[in-house]
């Protein structure tokens, strides 16, 4: 059941991580 919760916020974080700031970490590397 944890693991579906770790899944959840890994989930909303890459989707913000997408649209927020995917591009500044991609222009950094």
């Amino acid at each position: 059941m944890i693991d579906q919760g770790v899944t959840a916020a890994l989930a909303a974080r890459d989707a913000l991580r997408s649209t927020n700031g995917d591009d500044s970490h991609n222009s950094r590397t």
